[in-house]
């Protein structure tokens, strides 16, 4: 698993983001399209998909630092089939609290688990 900070994060829907990522040493991969992984959220062209979209880009309008965790295990696949990278991200603020966004909108009920078995679903939004 590789952690990444991101910055300019641009939503577009609530499981999709476009965002820049710091590689580290100056280096920064620019509008990097990221599908957020194990879950799947209502789409944009529904009421309710536009209420989860409106959820995620508040939480990153008020994000302090954003990162992603790009998962590239042997066993698992780092990319979906449009070729957006698999993210787990998750937004930590300055007062030292952080939310994974792929949990919240779980719980939140904006989407629902996708491609993913129990096992490892519990693992990860546990």
């Amino acid at each position: 698993m590789f952690n990444y900070l991101c910055d300019n994060v641009r939503c577009i829907d609530a499981d999709t983001l476009e965002v820049d990522i710091d590689l580290g040493f100056g280096v920064w991969k620019r509008k990097e399209k990221l599908r957020l992984y194990g879950i799947n959220a209502y789409e944009k062209k529904t009421v309710r998909g536009q209420e989860a979209m409106k959820f995620v880009t508040n939480l990153f309008t008020h994000a302090d630092i954003l990162e992603i965790v790009l998962d590239s295990r042997k066993d698992k696949d780092m990319f979906d089939k449009f070729g957006r990278y698999l993210a787990i991200v998750t937004i930590n603020y300055k007062n030292g609290s952080s939310v994974m966004v792929n949990k919240l909108l779980l719980d939140k009920g904006f989407a629902v688990l996708y491609l993913i078995d129990t096992d490892e679903a519990m693992k990860l939004f546990s």
